[in-house]
């Protein structure tokens, strides 16, 4: 983390000094974190598609064989 300096003044209070070294360090982390939030959204709506596909899946199979066993009783 990055320290930062405060100025002594009247009750404990006092201006908060930034050096513009520390902004930039911190505009590149905040775009390195919001790249990874994108990323991990992105693969959650891959994992939500796939899981979708295999519901799907899974209920024509269901269809098919509620068919074959329909037709084995007649």
């Amino acid at each position: 983390m990055k320290e930062l300096e405060q100025g002594a003044g009247y009750g404990g209070g006092g201006a908060v000094i930034v050096r513009p070294h520390e902004v930039e360090l911190d505009r590149a982390l905040m775009g390195r974190k919001a790249g990874m939030a994108t990323a991990a959204v992105r693969d959650t709506e891959a994992a939500a598609a796939t899981a979708w596909d295999a519901e799907a899946a899974a209920a024509a199979a269901w269809d098919v064989a509620a068919r074959d066993t329909e037709a084995a009783w007649r």
